[in-house]
């Protein structure tokens, strides 16, 4: 992957982990092994069984996670360790939050 930003990836976004999990599904069938995420709208509970899923996966890459504010240090850490994840990005709402990371 020589430019990133040239690029036009495919992401996997949802409204539950159920659709999440099934979109990571959908990617490995596709043999896609670099795909975006959007956790805005899932909760912690919901974000642990995407994570265990991910675990799972043939994902290698998550170049970019959208978070919410409810989201600890602890799993930033986790995509920028496991997955090389370089960009986070939150709706501007969340901005007084942003010193906790």
């Amino acid at each position: 992957m020589k430019n990133l930003a040239q690029r036009i990836m495919s992401s996997i976004t949802g409204f539950n982990s159920l659709q999440l999990n099934r979109k990571i599904t959908e990617a490995e069938n596709f043999k896609l092994d670099t795909i975006p995420l959007f956790f805005e709208r899932l909760k912690t509970k919901e974000r642990e069984k995407v994570y265990a899923r991910l675990e799972k996966s043939s994902i290698k890459k998550i170049p970019l996670v959208h978070i919410r504010e409810d989201m600890s240090t602890r799993e930033l850490d986790f995509f920028k360790k496991k997955y090389q994840t370089k960009y986070f990005t939150i709706h501007e709402d969340y901005f007084k939050v942003i010193e906790k990371w």
